[in-house]
């Protein structure tokens, strides 16, 4: 009797969820409604029924069932799975603990909550020295504090410094209405949470209402709505192409609020009032586009600046307006153009249009000429 009394000991004391070794995040039973030892071959595996509540340290688990493979090393949880680890809250409808890799891994409806974070997926791999979280499978992440939303098949999630990434069909919506309700794909994503950055890498395409770009590199600040479009930037608003060595973007709301483009900027679009096979244009070393609810309101080139406008007269007559000066500015309303004013060595010429549009095409060369 006396030689079972040590082993009775232990077993209570471990049932109480006291440490056996010391350490604490040794395995430690903190409730459970049934308890039983169940022997295969040599190795024993602790069942656990009923209301489960496990402890690592830091770490807890309450489940309606588990199986704690002592000799091996893993908890398997079964049945409305809840792990807490430094503040943060995961659910799972099944969820394995490797007690010696320090790692779970969730199946079934993974969910995770953090402050103003949301996260879900289909199966999920936490690390616990790392608090990196893998999400496979329909992932999900929300800041639902700044209203991002990021999306993949696979996103993998670092606690520590608020940054996820993914390389799998990531799409990012930003949907504040101060932020800016911008969507954004590309091959390669970054959200990082605490500088408020999205980071876009590889055939970005980006969506606003009116308006799509597409380029290699995208940076965007989704508290202020400004972003920057790098790597042969193309920029589409309503049917107006513009190009540059870099643009950068403001969104509010969205819509567009303004536009900067760097390095041999230039913008075309039809030009409809009188012929769409023709095309106004404007170019310079710099280009500013400014909106008003989405339109287009003003437009100025800076540096080598140079204007092509096709317009109709107050008779309907078609006519060619060019211009080429330092700086150029257009202001238009929702119909037409109101304002041409060149600025600085400035050169310009209105042409009446008589010919047909084929020959004006196959004539016109884009370069002004002075009276």
């Amino acid at each position: 009797m006396n030689r079972l009394l040590p082993w009775l000991l232990a077993l209570l004391l471990s049932a109480a969820g006291v440490c056996l070794d010391g350490d604490p995040d040794y395995f430690q039973l903190l409730h459970a409604d049934k308890l039983r030892n169940v022997t295969y071959g040599e190795n024993v595996v602790r069942e656990l029924i009923g209301n489960v509540l496990v402890g690592y340290g830091d770490l807890e688990i309450s489940c309606d069932r588990a199986r704690h493979d002592i000799a091996v090393g893993e908890l398997e949880c079964r049945g409305q799975v809840v792990v807490t680890h430094r503040g943060r809250v995961l659910r799972a409808n099944e969820m394995t603990y490797y007690e010696k890799a320090r790692r779970l891994e969730a199946y079934g409806n993974v969910r995770m909550t953090e402050d103003s974070l949301r996260a879900e997926c289909v199966r999920g791999i936490y690390h616990r020295d790392s608090e990196q979280l893998e999400m496979r499978r329909e992932a999900m992440l929300e800041d639902l504090e700044r209203e991002v939303l990021f999306t993949a098949d696979r996103i993998d999630y670092d606690h520590l410094s608020g940054i996820a990434w993914s390389r799998s069909q990531p799409l990012l919506r930003a949907r504040h209405p101060q932020q800016g309700n911008i969507k954004v794909v590309a091959k390669y994503m970054e959200m990082r949470r605490f500088q408020h950055l999205e980071i876009a890498a590889g055939d970005v395409v980006i969506k606003l209402r009116n308006t799509e770009a597409g380029c290699d590199t995208f940076i965007y600040c989704d508290t202020s709505g400004f972003g920057q479009m790098k790597g042969t930037p193309l920029l589409v608003h309503d049917g107006r192409e513009i190009r540059g060595e870099y643009i950068n973007l403001l969104v509010a709301g969205e819509v567009l609020r303004a536009a900067e483009v760097y390095g041999s900027g230039s913008a075309v679009v039809p030009a409809d009032s009188v012929d769409a096979r023709l095309l106004n244009s404007l170019s310079g070393d710099s280009l500013l586009f400014q909106f008003e609810q989405g339109e287009l309101r003003r437009m100025e080139a800076r540096g080598a600046a140079n204007s092509v406008y096709f317009a109709r007269d107050e008779q309907g007559q078609p006519g060619l307006n060019l211009a080429a000066g330092d700086m150029i500015v257009l202001e238009m309303d929702s119909t037409a153009l109101k304002l041409v004013e060149v600025r600085g060595g400035s050169q310009g010429r209105y042409l009446p249009l008589q010919e047909p549009v084929a020959e004006i095409r196959k004539g016109y060369n884009g370069e002004p000429e002075s009276d």
